[in-house]
């Protein structure tokens, strides 16, 4: 656990330095608040829904974001024998950032 919140602060600290001028992922991130491993990444990816790009380069740099923030769940999901798409794909579309995925067991939790 205490990895899990290291990487996390690593995390917020990134942010902060690369959207530092947008304040609602300033205030996502200060708080520092994560479920853990990757579904932490990609509650953080649904973030970046937020941010206003001013050109089409822009709007990229952010979907590689977040593509890049999803990867790890989907590796998780990968080594475990389940679609990470699936996975994704139901965390992703409910609002509750306290639930996660137990891999191990195959439960959302």
């Amino acid at each position: 656990m205490c990895q899990v919140k290291e990487l996390s602060r690593a995390i917020c600290i990134l942010f902060f330095h690369l959207f530092h001028n947008n304040l609602t992922l300033y205030s996502f991130f200060a708080s520092c608040l994560f479920t853990g491993g990757g579904v932490a990444l990609l509650y953080a990816s649904k973030e970046l829904d937020k941010i206003s790009t001013a050109n089409e380069d822009e709007k990229i740099g952010v979907q590689i974001i977040k593509n890049a923030l999803k990867a790890p769940l989907m590796t998780i999901a990968a080594n475990a024998g389940i679609d990470g798409a699936i996975v994704i794909g139901k965390l992703i579309e409910q609002d509750d950032l306290s639930l996660g995925y137990d891999a191990a067991r195959g439960l959302y939790c």
